[in-house]
């Protein structure tokens, strides 16, 4: 009787590895809540069978004509795409066999963006934030926080001021430290751009764009992705939300005399190493010359007072 309870874990810890690994194996197929979707099985045979196992269970159950479900030859319609829908639907053959595994899922993805983006005072960064995810209607919004900041709940909102969006810009500062101090640099918002494309398979691309870059533009950049009918409390904690995805990078702007000065600083040393070797020299070979006149009288006297 001890061993019941055990046998039952691990039963159900193989089911759920299982159900895993479907997962993992299964085609990524992107719905939209609300509208129909279509698997394809594209086999050879007229009809097929469907099995799936939804995301909020770990058995697989079988998939039967009804309102929700519409089977035509291999290919399988489902109605009006619900949350409670989703999960890993596959076609088998008349032996059983499984052909093809499809991951229906509604989840906004984003390609990550790298740790860190260096470039010099004054030059262009370029960030381009890739997501994977078509047949959506989706937004993607920009934000920033100040690099080492601990808390990743602060956002404040990325803007490029165009003809339709008006942006505060914030306070002016040197574009560089040894200019006019009295001259302000451009603000931000007007030196930054953000231009959303779409390429053939639907999948979007945001490009963020700033031109001669400052020192006070190093921060950490957000790029965020959500569904435009998602409401805010879905977006509220985005890492656990089907319907929102993040992905950040540290732009690192540097200054590019940077890495002069301590050049610089090694030179001046070496030159002082140089000047003071000089001058030990010059005064050990003057000294050596004293005392080889001196010798050298000494030497004379003696010589002269043996001679006597």
């Amino acid at each position: 009787m001890r061993g019941f309870p055990l046998f039952l874990v691990l039963g159900s810890f193989l089911v759920g590895a299982k159900a895993n690994e479907e997962h993992e194996k299964a085609i990524f197929s992107k719905a939209k809540i609300g509208e129909d979707k279509k698997l394809n099985c594209k086999s050879d045979l007229e009809t097929v069978t469907w099995k799936v196992i939804l995301e909020d269970s770990n058995e697989t159950q079988s998939v039967e004509p009804s309102e929700k479900y519409e089977m035509t030859g291999e290919v399988l319609k489902i109605e009006d795409v619900q949350e409670s829908e989703l999960g890993v639907y596959s076609c088998y053959n008349d032996e059983g066999t499984k052909m093809k595994s499809f991951k229906l899922d509604v989840s906004v993805k984003l390609k990550h963006l790298p740790l860190s983006i260096s470039i010099d005072q004054g030059s262009k960064a370029v960030i381009r934030c890739h997501i994977d995810t078509s047949d959506q209607d989706i937004k993607i919004d920009w934000y920033s926080r100040p690099e080492g900041e601990e808390d990743t709940t602060i956002l404040n909102t990325v803007c490029a001021k165009t003809e339709e969006s008006d942006c505060s810009a914030p306070e002016a500062q040197a574009l560089f430290e040894a200019s006019d101090q009295s001259i302000p640099a451009v603000p931000l918002a007007t030196r930054t751009s953000i231009k959303t494309e779409t390429d053939e398979e639907g999948l979007l691309t945001s490009t963020l764009t700033i031109v001669d870059t400052e020192v006070s533009d190093r921060r950490v950049f957000i790029c965020q992705a959500s569904l435009r009918e998602a409401e805010s409390s879905a977006l509220a904690d985005c890492e656990e939300s089907k319907h929102c995805d993040r992905t950040d990078t540290v732009l690192r702007v540097k200054d590019p005399l940077a890495a002069v000065w301590p050049f610089c600083g090694i030179v001046v040393e070496v030159i002082l190493l140089c000047v003071i070797i000089f001058f030990c020299e010059k005064r050990k070979t003057g000294d050596e010359k004293e005392d080889y006149d001196e010798g050298s009288k000494e030497n004379n006297v003696s010589g002269s007072r043996q001679h006597k």
